[in-house]
């Protein structure tokens, strides 16, 4: 196969064939059509042959009935492949089956806008020292140090993109409403900023973080289509769930003790769904929230809208075509982990053992009994008789009347919680 391979080594640069690739896409060209025929080519070469710099410069044009395109081998504008990499161009002779291959130079082609800066101008600007040495780099350096200059081009361009995202996602963050705006009681946006709305004048537990304010009532009557698995969910399935560890343990536990009334069982079943759906929010690392289903499919559109415009922001991201970036700040994931704690409260009747929660919060212990703390809750520890024997469990409730720590000791336990 070999011998039928030719290589025609090219007498002069301008014997070269030419390819050319058009940065706004492939063009839609009809040959024969009178509106959209093929583009006329014309290449242009540097007349300066004694200087080894400019002597293989070439420019390549290209005119359509709409559009202009001019395309450089040398410069910014040129293609940086070129610099690495040897390209050929085959021509098959299907008679005697033999292949004669000609050294080729790629052009990336571009579209000519009026006004745009055109050669002149860009050989006028002034080149920094960095430009500079990597102008020497593409006409004289070997190809390691071309592959290097490549790489460190490409990682600049992705540290650029990924400075605008940020620049645009703390700009969004700092256009967000306070929270503090909506309660009169409260100046300070740190008091409020990581709790659902509340009423420190309550008599009761359950009327100081109103269920109403944490999952709206619309909402939990969509929950009990996917929470009708936990309804009718045997012994059996409870305990294939805990072996696969497809629920957390909490919520299993409360599987096995669902209240006997309907109402009642709707009721709890739909909140247990709704806080499994929170425990995956909370465990969701940055790179899951560009997946296209970070919750089960079987989560109400609207519920899984609301829960992500509750705990995350959005910034623009450059690399998608201006798809929005979610992204969740600490101050937001501690909203998180308050929702999680006073809606368990809910569910367990504002007595939460926890030793069957805190595993499935993953977290450190210090970090969560500080953080109940902060959100005005208590921690009891009370010895308890299980199957396995007597157990000490800490319980977390809810005194009234409702009061929150002042903010000098709640920036000590932060400080501590941070060491």
């Amino acid at each position: 196969m070999a011998a039928c391979i030719h290589h025609i080594v090219p007498q002069q640069p301008r014997d070269e064939a030419i390819l050319a690739q058009f940065t706004n896409g492939r063009l839609n060209v009809t040959p024969h059509g009178p509106s959209q025929a093929a583009p006329q080519f014309g290449c242009f070469a540097s007349t300066n042959v004694q200087d080894v710099r400019k002597k293989h410069r070439r420019i390549l044009a290209a005119e359509t009935d709409t559009m202009e395109y001019v395309g450089y081998n040398f410069g910014k504008n040129a293609s940086r492949s070129t610099s690495v990499c040897k390209y050929m161009v085959g021509v098959l002779d299907k008679k005697s089956g033999k292949m004669q291959l000609h050294d080729a130079q790629v052009f990336t082609v571009r579209p000519k806008v009026p006004g745009s800066e055109d050669l002149t101008q860009l050989e006028r600007r002034e080149l920094s020292l960095a430009e500079k040495a990597d102008n020497l780099t593409e006409v004289f350096g070997g190809a390691k140090k071309k592959r290097a200059m490549e790489s460190r081009i490409r990682n600049k361009l992705g540290e650029d993109e990924l400075d605008h995202v940020m620049g645009a996602a703390i700009q969004l963050a700092k256009k967000q409403p306070s929270l503090a705006q909506n309660y009169e009681d409260f100046s300070n946006n740190d008091e409020v900023s990581f709790l659902p709305p509340f009423d420190k004048t309550a008599s009761k537990p359950e009327e100081v973080f109103k269920l109403h304010d944490i999952i709206r009532p619309s909402h939990l009557e969509m929950l009990q289509s996917p929470a009708r698995v936990f309804m009718e969910a045997s012994k059996e399935d409870i305990e294939g769930w805990k072996s696969d560890s497809q629920y957390p343990s909490y919520i299993l536990r409360h599987l096995r003790i669902l209240p006997s009334n309907m109402e009642k069982k709707e009721h709890k079943t739909s909140c247990l769904m709704y806080l499994h759906y929170l425990l995956i929010l909370f465990h969701a690392k940055a790179k899951d929230f560009s997946k296209k289903e970070l919750f089960p499919v079987d989560i109400p559109k609207a519920v899984g809208l609301s829960i992500l415009d509750t705990f995350t922001l959005s910034a623009i991201n450059p690399k998608s075509s201006g798809k929005p970036l979610r992204y969740m700040p600490s101050r937001l994931k501690d909203k998180l982990l308050s929702y999680i704690i006073i809606l368990s409260l809910h569910i367990d009747d504002f007595e939460v053992n926890l030793n069957q929660l805190l595993p499935d919060l993953r977290i450190p212990s210090r970090r969560c009994l500080s953080h109940i703390s902060t959100i005005g809750c208590k921690v009891q520890t009370s010895k308890r008789k299980t199957v396995l024997g007597t157990e000490t469990a800490r319980v977390v409730t809810l005194p009234v009347p409702f009061k929150l720590p002042d903010q000098a000791q709640r920036s000590r336990k932060r400080h501590r919680n941070d060491l």
